[in-house]
């Protein structure tokens, strides 16, 4: 048996942040012979009409019919997909999909040796070289953190490759835990009308969902009537479902614009209702204004669904003002970044991670990986699962919170090509 991680490459990642027992295949250790029907043959943007929707799907497929996929595309990533894919093809057809080379940082760096991620870590873009500290975003991801998405899609698909080549679920490739059972928390949606709200989460709690994730619609530029009505929002839920409910806000109003003092004020008077947290309380890259909501009312704050790469969240973790990292595996820079990412969460004291529910399959392959004690808890979007995972063999749907976890290979059930349709 031949090791594709050869002493430079082992030497290289033995000093980065992940333990070398995670870069490591569990059992058996991604050591394989390189035969050719492991060697990748394409990889392709795919459009599969399914019972719901057509979204776009990637594919990686190995000489041997083994077809890794991620999917579905959003966010405009499958045109930008398209572009990468002549330079993607060079890097990756031909080669052993279960080199653990083959990952997002080391794919970076060869679409773009001169632009380091690390630069994240000091507040400044990788691709643009322009500080993005104290500023907005104008939309919700940036032009580079669009790139890092494309990428992160590659890294993802790779394990799903790796894990139908070897006959096992990506969980247990890549983590020592394996956890039969994930606890879900579900989110539920906005609260405009408070009386609707008051309904839908009663409605919610008797059926078992006890932690709900609610999102405000208000901002600082709503003012003062802006925050009473958060504020109703808080006050109501917790009137209704009583004290052990377990209720988490999400200020994802406030995803494009600057305002800790209005978010001061709000995270003050939310405490009297005991909220779990306050997420993404200011724009993403307004990191003076996490650590003036976290220094001067204490609430717990979870953040990082769009923060890319482990470097744009490290400042925050120094800074003390993020309690819950919400990397989000599909965005980051796939589930190989988001490990780093885990790594590097292990070394601050009682803060965990919980990362941001777009395909709901990686992030459950993901937690399953880690111990309860740093990943408690996935995120579960019940509608946008349906959608997304309607392309699929079936739907991962917990029952009463809890969420056995998919033994199929690779990141869950695979396509269901019975029900779907290649179109161009």
């Amino acid at each position: 048996m031949k090791s594709n991680l050869n002493r430079r490459n082992f030497i290289k990642y033995s000093a980065s942040f992940i333990p070398v027992s995670a870069l490591y295949l569990n059992g058996c250790n991604l050591v394989t012979n390189q035969t050719n029907s492991e060697k990748i043959k394409r990889i392709e943007v795919v459009n599969y009409k399914g019972p719901r929707k057509t979204a776009a799907h990637l594919e990686i497929e190995s000489i041997g019919g083994k077809v890794g996929v991620f999917g579905t595309l959003l966010w405009g990533i499958p045109e930008r997909m398209k572009s990468l894919l002549p330079k993607l093809s060079e890097i990756l057809i031909n080669k052993n999909p279960l080199d653990r080379d083959l990952e997002f940082s080391t794919i970076w760096e060869k679409l773009y040796p001169n632009n380091p991620l690390d630069v994240y870590e000091k507040g400044i873009d990788p691709l643009s070289g322009k500080n993005i500290w104290g500023t907005t975003r104008g939309g919700r991801h940036s032009s580079t953190g669009k790139i890092i998405m494309c990428l992160s899609a590659v890294d993802n698909a790779l394990w799903d490759l790796r894990g139908k080549i070897l006959g096992k679920p990506v969980y247990n490739l890549i983590g020592n835990v394996n956890r039969e059972q994930l606890q879900v928390y579900s989110r539920v949606g906005e609260g405009k009308d408070l009386e609707v709200a008051r309904r839908i989460a009663r409605e919610r709690y008797d059926k078992g969902q006890k932690h709900q994730k609610w999102y405000f619609v208000y901002g600082p530029k709503d003012g003062k009537e802006g925050m009473f009505k958060n504020l109703e929002l808080v006050r109501v839920l917790r009137e209704e479902l009583g004290p052990d409910a377990t209720l988490k806000f999400d200020n994802h109003s406030m995803r494009f614009e600057i305002g800790p003092d209005w978010v001061v004020q709000l995270a003050k008077d939310m405490m009297a209702y005991d909220p779990f947290w306050l997420e993404e309380p200011t724009a993403p890259e307004d990191i003076e204004g996490y650590a003036r909501i976290k220094g001067e009312t204490g609430i717990t704050i979870a953040a990082g669904e769009h923060h890319f790469t482990r470097w744009q969240i490290k400042p925050m973790l120094d800074r003390k003002c993020i309690d819950w990292v919400q990397l989000d595996p599909d965005w980051c820079g796939g589930v190989s970044e988001w490990l780093r990412a885990c790594d590097l969460v292990k070394k601050y004291p009682r803060v965990k991670v919980v990362p941001h529910c777009d395909n709901f399959m990686t992030n459950v392959q993901c937690v399953a990986s880690q111990p309860e004690s740093l990943c408690p808890m996935v995120e579960y979007n019940d509608g946008q699962t349906e959608r997304k995972m309607s392309f699929r063999t079936r739907v991962l749907r917990p029952e009463s919170e809890i969420l056995q976890t998919p033994t199929e290979p690779g990141l869950g059930p695979d396509l269901d090509h019975r029900k779907i349709q290649r179109v161009e």
